[in-house]
């Protein structure tokens, strides 16, 4: 009948709400305010949730004893070490930063990283061209950096596999 067919679709429809689209739940207001605000509070702690995963897994993070630093890879474009002694600068997209850290440390932090030369560790991702006759490696804001005639072999092979 009609009726049951409507009652069965109704059904199906609230079913189907139930389960997660997206980021955020459905959240039926006919169902009483305690409910309402359950819903509520769990969309928002699911979206927070899932925020802060995703700025930790794109962001490169590093913390010494006397630094603090957290940048998104992608605006990463290398580090390189600072004639002040015990720092490191990175230098990014649109900014150069500066904190003590060692050239080494940067390089076990992070995988995604790839130590091109003894004073310098890059973003492979952020490499626009790789001079290998000239061991220089360009960025596409201008800017270069060495690579070790030893580590042009990896560095490439990092680069192929984006």
């Amino acid at each position: 009948s009609l009726s049951q067919m409507a009652f069965y679709f109704s059904n199906l429809i609230l079913q189907t709400a139930k389960f997660k689209v997206s980021a955020l739940d459905f959240i039926d207001k006919a169902l009483g305010e305690q409910y309402f605000y359950e819903r509520i509070k769990s969309a928002i702690d699911y979206t927070l949730a899932s925020a802060g995963e995703t700025l930790s897994q794109e962001s490169f993070h590093l913390e010494t004893s006397l630094s603090q630093i957290q940048v998104p890879l992608k605006k990463i474009l290398y580090f390189e070490t600072s004639p002040t002694v015990h720092k490191v600068i990175l230098h990014t997209i649109d900014e150069r930063i500066e904190f003590y850290a060692t050239i080494s440390e940067i390089e076990k932090k992070d995988s995604r990283l790839y130590r091109s030369h003894k004073s310098f560790v890059v973003n492979p991702a952020n490499i626009e061209r790789l001079d290998k006759v000239n061991k220089i490696i360009y960025f596409p804001n201008g800017d270069s950096c060495l690579v070790a005639r030893t580590k042009l072999k990896g560095l490439s092979e990092r680069i192929t596999l984006l």
